[in-house]
């Protein structure tokens, strides 16, 4: 029932009364998707829907009209930026991370702004963009693992590792690395699928030296959705096999240099360094 004052009142079996103001209600229930009601900083409870910043656990989403960004680093489970809102990583010390290395199956979901130039994002699974999107990213680091070596805890099979459509409103990859650290794990998924060229200072890195999880990938990092330019390319794949390997599969153009520390580089179409 209700009282004259708003306040909700609960009856029990022993009688035991429970007060609660109405408008508290929505909000004492355990959300697992945090949502964002105005633009400012991630770490202020003015940010959020009921007061309440994201944890570990929960899945966020930028709203339409606000930006947000980030001052310290944080991780949480699923990421949306929905069309109109904004995502800054601005801050060197910062990392985002996205999932965690047991289930490397989360989707970071881009229909808006992503804008990172400091600092980096880590993502245990993929990241799509959709939309009139826009990506910008200057310096800093995006690193993307959706790839355990079993299909259960893997992105699933056709889908890519980082998708850039041509619907892009914007697009600059200017400076900053985007490092993959293990190849798709399904034949039919791509590690890299870009509408759009890198800029010259920018860093395209494969493999962490360490990793050695094999992929179905005949391709390895490679595939028809590469783009037809990139800055600076570092493979270090950390072994010969599992797949764990960058095949030119179409023409490709290096603006500053083409790196192997470890792991197999296979030409079957024009590689092209230009410095």
């Amino acid at each position: 029932q209700t009282d004259a004052a708003g306040v909700a009142v609960i009856f029990n079996t022993s009688t035991t009364v429970v007060v609660a103001r109405k408008e508290n209600l929505g909000c004492s229930l355990i959300q697992t998707v945090k949502r964002t009601v105005a633009s400012g900083n991630w770490n202020a409870a003015a940010s959020w829907e009921c007061g309440i910043l994201p944890s570990s656990a929960d899945s966020v989403e930028i709203s339409s009209g606000h930006s947000i960004s980030v001052p310290a680093s944080v991780q949480i489970t699923h990421l949306k930026v929905k069309a109109g809102g904004t995502l800054t990583l601005n801050n060197p010390a910062v990392a985002l991370t996205i999932g965690t290395p047991a289930s490397k199956t989360r989707s970071v979901s881009i229909e808006g702004s992503l804008s990172i130039t400091n600092g980096t994002m880590i993502i245990f699974g993929n990241i799509l963009f959709s939309g009139g999107y826009s990506f910008d990213m200057s310096a800093g680091n995006l690193k993307i693992d959706g790839n355990t070596g079993s299909a259960v805890s893997s992105i699933p099979d056709g889908q890519h590792l980082f998708s850039l459509p041509a619907t892009a409103g914007s697009f600059s990859f200017t400076g900053g690395t985007l490092q993959i650290i293990n190849p798709p794990l399904g034949a039919a998924s791509e590690a890299l699928s870009s509408y759009f060229n890198f800029g010259a200072a920018s860093t395209l890195q494969f493999g962490d030296g360490v990793s050695v999880v094999v992929s179905n990938n005949p391709n390895g990092f490679g595939g028809l959705g590469f783009p037809s330019q990139v800055g600076k390319l570092v493979l270090d794949a950390g072994t010969l096999s599992g797949n764990r390997l960058f095949k030119v599969v179409k023409p490709l153009t290096v603006k500053v240099s083409c790196e192997v520390k470890s792991g197999n580089l296979i030409q079957v179409a024009a590689l092209t360094v230009e410095n």
